[in-house]
Formats: C-alpha cells, structure tokens, sequence
C-alpha cells in the first residue's frame, strides 16, 4: 500500500475483546530460539520477562502474555538477548537505565515486577527501548513531546541504575513542551516520522536535530496550531529504506523493517514503512529552537 492509502482494521484480522487494541507488533523468525526473551513494559512501570518459547503456541484468540492490574496498560513489548538493557522513559520527563538481567525470568501469566517507581502522582510509562548489549557507542536518544519539541542526547548520558528506582530528567516537561509522548533510539543517519492528530506527517533527518545533553529543554521539531498535538513518532533507517526500495522495484516486492537490523530476535517494535520512492521528501528543518519560524510543518 501506499502512505495514502485507508489500510484494512485489525480487528478485522485478529479476534479483539472488547477494549482491546495493539500495543506492539513483532515479527519473530525462531519462537524456540534457545536464550531469547520477550520484555514487557506497562504504563504503571511494571516490567516482566518471558521465554519466548513459552508463545510458540497461539490460538486465532490469543493466549495471557502478561498478568495486568486493573487501570493497567501495556505500552512495550520488545525481544531480547537476557544481556541487553532497558530504557524506561515517562511522560513527565523521567528515565530509567537498567539491565535486563536485573528482571527473572516468569511464567506468562505473571504480572511481573517494579521497573520504575514515579516521583509525580499522575506519571505513566511511555515508552520502552532494548539496548542491545548495553553498548552506548551505536544509540542516541530521541525524545519528542505532545507540543511538538523534542531532543537527541547521547546515550551514555543515561546511567544504569537498579530496577524499580526513580531514574534521572529526560526532559523537562514545562507548559512549552508538555508531556513526553515518545522515546526512540536512534542514530544520526536514520530518518523521523512524526504524526499530529490532526493528521499532519512529517519526515525529518535524526542530524538535523541538534545534539543537546539530559537536562537541555529541546528544540521545536514540528510547527503545531495551538489545537493540534503530536501523537506517534517512528525511526526509519535511510540506508536500509534505500536498498529495499531498490529490491523491491526489482522482484515486484517491497518491505522494509526499520529496526530488524539491531533486534537481537530479528524483529521489529516499530511499524514498518513504506519504502516507496513516492515518500515525502526530506523537511528543511534545522531542529530549530523556540523562535524558529522555519520548524518543518506538514503539507
């Protein structure tokens, strides 16, 4: 399909109860790999680990992945190597770095552990990132917020810290920024998504957005009406977009999968793009601050 196109429902493919919705999609090449987990991640700052093999087995109406309070969500799930570390990041601007190892193994039906514990009443988990092995060298961290700014900071400026503490600032998040909608790692050559509710779709690149440290207050990422809001931001890989664009014009197929590349399982948090040649164009942005008038705006 392409980036206009309607799309089929989901429900129209899976079998939903009532109030259910996606949280993530994965696409898992070897469900009995051998040291291959899921991590789950939820809004009230629980996290659970799970062998993936305990999911070989799914009916057309799902199986119990993980165990849920009442008034509890689930906002990540994302597959792992056991050594790999966790970024828990939450919508008033917090933080937590920890490693993976640090989170037993459970059953399916367990509810799972405190990964994060909030320093404001109200504060939810948005977002979960897998670092792979740990390594600060590869990674950078994106954060966009509901009013449109956003910042890229060097991984290595997050600590690791033990599960279940409060965590460092991410960002601020003042009545100029907002609530913190979503968090990516990302690496200078990849390429941003961002989507308004009002439908507004940018493309930005990861370089033009200045490089800044954990307590900087961001820049303006996207010119917003004062009624509008962001609501979704992806990481496109330029490179590989490229290639599969280039296969795809050759064999009649196109797919691409943005983050396959650093999943431990091969698979992807991340929805996968369309790499038709036909996608928007790069915006002029510069990642510019507050008084930028020229922030990319959507066509």
């Amino acid at each position: 399909m392409s980036r206009t196109s309607i799309g089929r429902a989901a429900a129209n493919l899976l079998e939903f109860q009532e109030g259910e919705k996606i949280a993530n999609v994965l696409a898992i090449t070897d469900f009995e790999a051998e040291e291959k987990f899921l991590l789950f991640a939820t809004a009230k700052g629980t996290v659970k680990k799970t062998a993936l093999s305990a999911y070989v087995n799914i009916r057309t109406n799902g199986i119990i992945a993980i165990g849920m309070e009442d008034g509890d969500s689930l906002i990540g799930v994302s597959c792992t190597s056991g050594n790999d570390h966790a970024l828990l990041c939450t919508k008033s601007g917090l933080a937590v770095r920890f490693e993976e190892s640090h989170v037993r193994a459970m059953g399916r039906p367990a509810g799972g552990v405190t990964g994060v514990r909030f320093k404001r009443e109200g504060d939810e988990v948005v977002s979960m990132n897998v670092i792979p092995g740990g390594a600060n060298t590869e990674f950078q961290v994106l954060t966009a917020s509901v009013h449109g700014y956003g910042k890229r900071t060097p991984l290595e400026d997050y600590p690791v810290k033990g599960r279940g503490t409060q965590g460092v600032i991410n960002i601020d998040a003042n009545d100029r920024n907002g609530d913190v909608v979503t968090v990516r790692l990302v690496r200078p050559n990849d390429e941003l998504m961002m989507i308004s509710e009002k439908g507004i779709l940018i493309r930005m690149r990861v370089d033009e957005i200045r490089e800044t440290g954990r307590n900087a207050a961001g820049v303006r990422l996207i010119n917003l009406d004062d009624n509008d809001k962001l609501v979704a931001m992806a990481r496109v890989d330029r490179e590989e977009e490229v290639v599969a664009a280039a296969e795809g014009a050759t064999d009649g197929t196109a797919d691409a999968s943005p983050d396959a590349a650093s999943d431990p399982c091969g698979d992807s948090t991340i929805p996968s793009s369309d790499p038709s040649p036909e996608s928007p164009p790069h915006s002029p942005a510069e990642g510019a601050d507050d008084s930028d008038p020229e922030a990319p705006r959507g066509e």
